[in-house]
């Protein structure tokens, strides 16, 4: 095994005496990042979920380079996986190895990332999470602004299907509040990139009071920023995406950083593995399989 697994970010775990002997189940998984809170948790349900069936589960961190998750699914087939669990990082790009895959019998679950190739597609829905956080924006705004305000988007365009997620955004705020004005809709993927297009953004818009991330790193960024130019006070609203334990702490620390949604990362994390063993047995499973979300208040 570790010939196959040399030169690849590959880290094989074994979770029970039982497994230990000799797993008849194995369940290879990629995601995107590792650094990712979302991701560690998904991956942590995964593990226990694996753990508690006995069955062997290889995890792959590509750290977001695609080429690295290319080569780690060449590792998985070679491994003889009974499934693969797979965000991918570029759903085209992996087209070929996952149909490979397929053909040699091995069960493909797509994790966030719909892949035309895969048996199922879990997800939470893009649009949902950002509906719910736009809808969390949209109450603030007509509640504690008068139902007026300066509006930052903080989105991923660069990922196509994060795109929904943003309209999911500014259709929650304009139900809620349609007197809110965007001033900026400008990407930002990180807690780097959401500080810097906010310090920007600030500066241009003095009166911006509310800011919503597609994810809770670069809305941690925009709370950094906000901190930092003294505009923090008890109307501003900074709301962000997958209620990482770092955003709760900053929500429950009573920061502008408000509220986030919660996308069960580790309930997730348990049904990947729970419908890749029901794939295996050959069990009929429903092809799209959504993942429930709600919003995080301060407690």
């Amino acid at each position: 095994m570790n010939r196959l697994l040399g030169g690849v970010c590959l880290v094989a775990s074994i979770f029970s005496a039982a497994a230990a002997h000799a797993a008849d189940t194995k369940i290879c998984i990629s995601t995107w990042d590792q650094t990712n809170p979302y991701w560690v948790d998904l991956v942590r349900g995964a593990k226990e979920q694996a753990e508690a069936n006995g069955a062997e589960l290889v995890v792959n961190d590509p750290y977001a380079e695609v080429s690295k998750q290319l080569e780690a699914l060449e590792n998985f087939t070679a491994l003889n996986c009974n499934a693969i669990i797979i965000a991918a990082l570029n759903p085209e790009a992996t087209r070929a190895a996952l149909t490979e895959a397929r053909a040699r019998g091995i069960k493909i679950v797509a994790q966030s990332m719909e892949l035309p190739v895969a048996d199922i597609w879990v997800s939470a829905d893009e649009r949902d999470m950002g509906y719910t956080i736009g809808v969390e924006a949209g109450n603030w705004i007509k509640e504690k602004l008068g139902g007026e305000a300066e509006v930052l988007i903080l989105n991923n365009d660069r990922n196509p299907q994060v795109i929904a997620r943003k309209e999911g955004m500014k259709e929650g705020i304009a139900e809620k509040a349609p007197n809110a004005r965007i001033v900026a809709d400008q990407p930002a993927l990180n807690t780097q990139e959401g500080m810097q297009v906010t310090e920007s953004v600030l500066q241009a818009n003095p009166d911006l009071n509310v800011i919503v991330g597609h994810n809770d790193s670069s809305a941690l960024g925009a709370l950094a920023a906000v901190e930092s130019a003294d505009r923090s006070s008890d109307t501003f609203f900074i709301g962000g995406v997958d209620a990482t334990a770092e955003a709760k702490d900053r929500i429950e620390a009573g920061t502008a950083f408000r509220a986030s949604v919660d996308n069960v990362p580790y309930e997730n994390g348990k049904l990947d593995v729970d419908l890749a063993l029901k794939l295996i047995k050959g069990e009929e499973v429903e092809y799209k399989q959504v993942v429930p979300v709600k919003v995080y208040r301060k407690q």
